[in-house]
């Protein structure tokens, strides 16, 4: 699913990452361990196209990471810093996600009624985002992440401000997700 050969990153002299190889394979939860400042945060950010390595390479299902919409689409990601549109509400964010995604709005309905309700969203999911807890915001990308039944899960730090339930019920869901042949990267 993800090979990473030789990454380097730096930010001018500091270099956060240096000559990282590793590979994930479809069924696997793979993760990034290490303290504050190892470089976790700036490998995703390579692996989803947001950084440019100084060197090295990684593929996403083979597919150059430098290639970035063809990989882009195989990828449900979840940042460390969730960004989102604060104006509109849970409902029109996913929505708006959805069409960009160019997803059947049937299918996409009958997935997002599973999550609303699994991630107890419903009682918010007509509420400006910019009113939501940090929680409920991480839930809300969680469930963009997931809507086009990506290949692979890029999450970084996902579990930050979810509540043990719902903690329980994405650990759930990345099993489930890797049982079922997907990848998963966390970190």
């Amino acid at each position: 699913a993800v090979r990473v050969s030789g990454l380097v990153v730096s930010y001018g002299s500091f270099v956060a990452v240096e000559n990282l190889s590793f590979t994930v394979n479809n069924g696997e939860v793979y993760g990034l361990l290490g303290p504050n400042g190892a470089g976790k945060t700036s490998t995703i950010k390579v692996l989803v196209g947001v950084l440019q390595p100084r060197a090295g390479e990684a593929e996403i299902y083979g597919i150059p990471i430098s290639k970035e919409v063809e990989s882009k689409s195989q990828i449900g990601y979840v940042p460390e810093e969730v960004v989102l549109l604060d104006s509109l509400t849970p409902r029109e964010f996913l929505e708006f996600t959805a069409s960009i995604r160019k997803l059947d709005k049937k299918i996409v309905n009958s997935k997002l009624e599973r999550f609303v309700s699994a991630f107890e969203l419903k009682q918010y999911f007509d509420t400006p985002i910019a009113a939501l807890s940090m929680g409920n915001k991480q839930k809300v990308a969680l469930l963009a992440a997931l809507l086009h039944d990506p290949k692979l899960l890029i999450l970084d730090e996902p579990l930050i401000g979810l509540d043990a339930r719902s903690s329980k019920i994405l650990k759930e869901l990345i099993s489930f997700h890797a049982k079922k042949g997907g990848a998963v990267i966390f970190s």
